[in-house]
């Protein structure tokens, strides 16, 4: 948990912001809104102590509504608070058939988890940061490497990581290698983001409105 952290504006640095992403009526989404299609969900708890995954699934207030949310073009997140949790949900479509490996490195903790399909009662933890690792330090613990996986080309298999911070520098990222594929983080090139409840799509919309806003305060 060191403090090295960047200088940014707002409350996140989202290195993926920059990726082009499709976009189309995503349902849930109120009407006249187009919502990102491709990317990856992220749902921000705040004001739970605790470095460990554990106290954010098992808080009270996860249950409900996040405070944030999101979609990002891809799983690489950098930021700036404290006793925050975070889930990022993702269906993650490989371009061939294979086997296909996970990495996550955080500050601090998190987990991994990967369906069969796209329903969330098939997901299973793949790989773990049971304290912290540097930024995209992929290879610091055996715990953060998953298995090879078989997977099928074009088929969907829902992503799911878990972060919780309780202070100082903090950060999260997900790669993964396959068939043809070097090492790199995903993005929405492979990505698309799960169908949205109304209320969290709504509160995406609230959010992205929001950021606009202070964006053009800013310019």
């Amino acid at each position: 948990m060191r403090n090295d952290r960047f200088a940014v504006c707002g409350t996140w640095l989202l290195a993926a912001v920059l990726l082009p992403v499709q976009v189309f009526a995503q349902a849930g989404a109120p009407m006249g809104e187009a919502l990102p299609e491709a990317g990856v969900l992220q749902e921000i708890w705040t004001g739970i102590r605790g470095n460990g995954v554990a106290e954010l699934t098992g808080h009270r207030s996860y249950k409900g509504l996040p405070r944030e949310a999101r979609i990002l073009g891809a799983l690489r997140v950098d930021s700036q608070m404290d006793n925050f949790g975070a889930r990022y949900s993702a269906l993650v479509i490989p371009p061939k058939d294979g086997e296909d490996t996970f990495w996550i490195a955080s500050d601090d903790n998190s987990e991994l988890w990967l369906g069969t399909d796209e329903e969330e009662a098939n997901l299973a933890k793949i790989a773990s940061v049971g304290g912290y690792t540097g930024r995209e330090a992929w290879d610091a613990t055996k715990s953060q490497k998953s298995k090879a996986v078989a997977l099928k080309e074009g088929a969907r298999y829902l992503l799911r990581a878990f972060h919780k911070d309780g202070g100082g520098d903090d950060h999260v990222a997900v790669a993964w290698s396959g068939p043809g594929l070097p090492r790199a983080v995903l993005d929405s090139t492979y990505l698309r983001v799960p169908k949205l409840s109304p209320k969290t799509a709504t509160l995406v919309q609230k959010i992205r409105a929001e950021e606009k806003h202070r964006a053009e305060l800013l310019a």
